[in-house]
């Protein structure tokens, strides 16, 4: 039986020197689809360690690369969520994949065109295959833009791929087939052929990308406007009291700002929502948190009784910040079960000790 290729893929993947999936890693790198570098790993369920003993299930494949030497050494496993101190545990060389996704674009249009069909990209990641009158299409949900994605209709003429499958595949319709990118490059193209007659026969057209604008009522201005040019790196929030945050912004005086004024109370009693807590704690701890250790802060504690939970009001949060400032990009990075929430703006648990006024020109 060939081995379980499928995510090899996802952004991330941590795959052992010495084991089934090596040679195929290493091909996806020799082949341009991947790029590869040499870290140090632990494996949660390791018999050899320490910490067996204690493990959540024996039999956990959990991976995790072990932190730089300046950094915490511990970390927490992505599949049973077990805190583990990498520094007491076995060390193995392992690969952590991420994928190239201009060059998956191009396999799979190579792909599509070996198989006999006349393929046009549009838009990118979308590729459209007409035939008999008919237009099925193979969507690489990876590659398309966040515009197109969240207004995305993947219906029976439409054929969805992708590296990252475990992020994309709640996004389709109950029941719809999610094709794996690595599956398709490492074992056989073929699965494209029975999917591209289903999609043919099931649908005369198929609806992907953007529809035609909706006539809506105009975005309102952001509420805190910046200059040509200003991004989250220009802006400082920063804890007033528990139910205020100080605001700063390029050529403007510092505010003070309720939830109420910030569109983050709750609509019936107007008190302070959950996410504008979670926007308390950040800035109470300068930036930076996660859903475990948020409930044993010292300062502006709020417990999580998940990590999904956690990801419910950062959602919220997230677009809350990008309504009030105007701004496209996220004020977050990415997210992760392992990875922490870091503020991409200046989070602070005070005011900044001197703030100078630039009047706005003219």
């Amino acid at each position: 039986m060939p081995p379980d290729v499928a995510s090899l893929l996802t952004p991330g993947a941590i795959v052992d020197r010495v084991g089934p999936l090596a040679e195929s890693a290493d091909r996806l790198v020799t082949e341009g689809l991947a790029r590869a570098s040499r870290r140090n790993i632990v494996r949660c369920a390791n018999p050899d360690d320490f910490d067996f003993i204690d493990a959540v299930d024996p039999s956990c494949p959990g991976r995790v690369t072990v932190p730089e030497a300046d950094l915490d050494d511990w970390v927490w496993c992505p599949r049973c969520e077990r805190r583990l101190e990498t520094s007491r545990k076995q060390a193995f060389e392992a690969m952590v994949l991420q994928p190239d996704l201009p060059a998956l674009r191009a396999r799979v249009e190579q792909m599509l065109r070996s198989l006999g069909m006349l393929v046009r990209e549009q838009p990118v990641g979308v590729f459209r295959i007409e035939s008999d009158g008919k237009e099925a299409a193979v969507v690489l949900m990876d590659a398309c833009g966040f515009a197109v994605r969240t207004q995305l209709t993947v219906e029976q003429g439409a054929i969805a791929v992708a590296a990252d499958c475990s992020k994309f595949g709640w996004q389709l319709p109950r029941g719809a087939p999610l094709l794996a990118a690595a599956e398709l490059v490492l074992l056989s193209p073929d699965p494209l052929l029975p999917a591209w007659r289903a999609a043919r026969a099931g649908a005369p057209r198929v609806i992907v990308g953007a529809p035609p604008p909706a006539r809506t009522a105009p975005s309102p201005a952001p509420r805190f406007q910046l200059p040509p040019g200003a991004g989250w790196n220009d802006v400082t929030i920063y804890y007033v009291d528990g139910a205020t945050v100080g605001i700063a912004v390029p050529g403007a005086r510092p505010v003070h700002a309720s939830a109420i004024e910030l569109g983050m109370a709750k609509e019936t009693s107007r008190t302070p929502s959950r996410r504008f807590a979670l926007l308390l704690h950040v800035c109470r701890h300068r930036g930076r948190t996660d859903w475990k250790s948020a409930g044993f802060a010292d300062d502006e504690p709020i417990s999580f009784d998940n990590f999904a939970a956690f990801r419910m009001q950062v959602s919220p949060l997230r677009r809350d910040l990008q309504r009030l400032f105007g701004l496209a990009d996220d004020p977050f990075a990415p997210l992760g079960r392992c990875r922490p929430l870091v503020a991409a703006f200046r989070a602070l648990p005070e005011a900044p000790g001197e703030l100078a006024f630039l009047p706005r020109a003219g």
